[in-house]
């Protein structure tokens, strides 16, 4: 692989879980209607698309079914396809990005969102265990887990759609749904999802099988540095290239020599949360670095952010660009570093 350097963009203007697709599994739980907030958002997205190519960027990180958004499910919790705006909107995403030469790191999937600590004061009451339970099938049992990788190898077979692939990551960071994890933290709600690491190692072996095999799509898998080893020693076969997640303020990254395959750096940013250009500029300036010495692909930055971004928000500091649109400082080290590859 060429080293490539991409940027995250994982949903469309703070909208998570209603970006491109109707929530059909959140409209009961919300005091608003979650229908796909992109037609009001094609304006910026398009924005944006641009201002990331305009840096030396060609390929984004883009996430499809966060929170189940743009899929239907049947009682049984098979999902039975994706939603018609799912498929519209996405083709209308594929195609800004095509006028730009950007393509989409596809991301079907975040663990993080179905037992978010948020959950917690849905105005129907707490949603986390009816979402954990439609999760677990979509994992652990095959029939379900096969209709999801079916109407995602719909939507990527696309005529439009497809010719915007770069890869897929089939899930984001297993382990936030892993039994070991969930059942002992109270910020996940102390709910077993029952979910161990053999049925993600079995969802993702599975699932990029499949989709590289219906889809001639690369495939892999965004994994936290904390359990980076453990999962890539049981994938290793059938990932085309790794995908390691860290955050650090010194852009430290482990020795990749052992993998024998490509690995990229799907997320990073410094570790500690506030709202600082020069930590910022630092550590995504030596995680670059070091990941080209390293020998490693890729490395992806998070996030590029949205506009009227809130600052005092902890987990939106690693915005590449101010509320108002502008730059921060980092990014024209970042233009810098791509003008001398």
């Amino acid at each position: 692989m060429t080293f490539t350097v991409g940027i995250n963009l994982p949903w469309i203007d703070g909208q998570y879980d209603h970006d491109f697709g109707y929530n059909m599994i959140r409209k009961e739980d919300v005091s608003y209607d979650p229908k796909p907030s992109f037609q009001k958002s094609k304006e910026n997205f398009e924005a944006y698309i641009k201002d990331i190519s305009d840096m030396g960027v060609t390929v984004v990180r883009l996430w499809l079914f966060e929170r189940f958004e743009g899929l239907t499910f049947s009682r049984t919790g098979h999902v039975l396809n994706p939603t018609t705006d799912m498929f519209k909107n996405l083709r209308d995403a594929c195609s800004i990005a095509q006028k730009y030469n950007v393509k989409f790191y596809f991301c079907l999937m975040d663990t993080w969102g179905v037992l978010a600590d948020g959950l917690k004061n849905s105005p129907n009451g707490d949603p986390r265990q009816k979402y954990t339970d439609l999760i677990n099938g979509l994992i652990t049992t095959k029939d379900k887990r096969d209709s999801l990788v079916q109407a995602v190898v719909d939507i990527l077979s696309d005529d439009i759609i497809k010719e915007s692939v770069w890869a897929v990551d089939v899930i984001n960071e297993p382990d936030g749904i892993q039994r070991d994890h969930t059942r002992n933290s109270s910020s996940r709600g102390n709910i077993d999802t029952g979910i161990t690491f053999d049925h993600l190692v079995e969802y993702i072996n599975d699932a990029c099988n499949t989709i590289r095999t219906k889809t001639g799509h690369r495939v892999s898998c965004g994994i936290r540095r904390e359990v980076f080893e453990e999962f890539s020693k049981k994938i290793k076969d059938n990932v085309d290239f790794f995908d390691i997640h860290h955050y650090d303020d010194d852009g430290d990254l482990p020795s990749i020599t052992h993998l024998q395959k490509d690995c990229i750096v799907g997320e990073c940013g410094h570790k500690t949360k506030r709202w600082d250009d020069s930590l910022q500029k630092e550590s995504i300036k030596k995680f670059l670095e070091n990941s080209k010495r390293l020998g490693y692909s890729g490395c992806f930055v998070w996030e590029y952010g949205y506009l009227g971004i809130d600052k005092t928000n902890s987990e939106k500091t690693w915005s590449l660009i101010n509320p108002d649109g502008t730059h921060r400082p980092v990014v024209n080290y970042l233009k810098e570093f791509l003008e001398n590859e």
